[in-house]
């Protein structure tokens, strides 16, 4: 298994920190939050409603010169950022992931969640070159070296050549192959019938397995 990360509980310390600031909060500091706040109530609650339009309106001015001095590009990155943050959180309240597959939810990047390490599959193994996570397993693709394959042969001719892609006809037959392999029936196992209703893979004939005769 991965080795534990240190940050499992981020979120925990984040708030933890966060109360930990409140507490070393000067009284003076406090009292002058709460006058302010205070002030604020009581300015709002006396206001006319001619003063509260007035008010609404310039704290409106002030967002659209804001965001018309934000660039195209600023604007862009403002709001991958926070969407980006709503991800971040809204992750740190799933704290319990087991079983978190079979609720899956494909707006969530769950690669983002401060537990989950997903990289990329770049570790080379030293017996069979197999590319492998890291902390993943050794020894599972070849069986510490036991298991070699050996080296595939170039397909014979014309296979090589249509699928070698340097050739006019070798990519028209790349771009079509779909095609090529629908317009292609086989039969396999001596089975004659093909079943196009309630599709049937597979039938017995005097207890023996026939495969039913469909496309490639």
């Amino acid at each position: 298994m991965p080795p534990k990360r240190q940050n499992i509980g981020r979120c925990a310390n984040a708030a933890k920190t966060k109360r930990e600031e409140r507490q070393s909060e000067t009284e003076e500091t406090a009292q002058r939050n709460e006058g302010n706040r205070l002030h604020m109530s009581q300015s709002h609650a006396t206001e006319s409603s001619q003063q509260h339009e007035a008010r609404n309106e310039a704290s409106r001015a002030r967002i659209r010169e804001l965001r018309q001095s934000l660039s195209y590009s600023d604007r862009n990155e403002k709001r991958d950022n926070n969407g980006l943050s709503m991800q971040m959180n809204r992750l740190n309240q799933l704290v319990k992931l087991d079983r978190i597959a079979f609720q899956y939810n494909s707006e969530i990047e769950y690669s983002l969640h401060p537990v989950v390490v997903v990289e990329s599959m770049n570790k080379v193994y030293i017996n069979c070159k197999a590319l492998k996570f890291k902390n993943e397993a050794p020894g599972m693709c070849c069986l510490n070296g036991k298991v070699k394959l050996p080296p595939l042969k170039a397909p014979l001719e014309p296979s090589f050549s249509l699928v070698t892609g340097t050739t006019t006809q070798s990519n028209y037959f790349l771009n079509n192959i779909r095609n090529y392999n629908t317009c292609i029936q086989m039969t396999l196992f001596g089975a004659t019938n093909i079943i196009t209703e309630n599709y049937m893979s597979m039938f017995k004939i005097q207890e023996q397995i026939y495969n039913t005769a469909g496309f490639l």
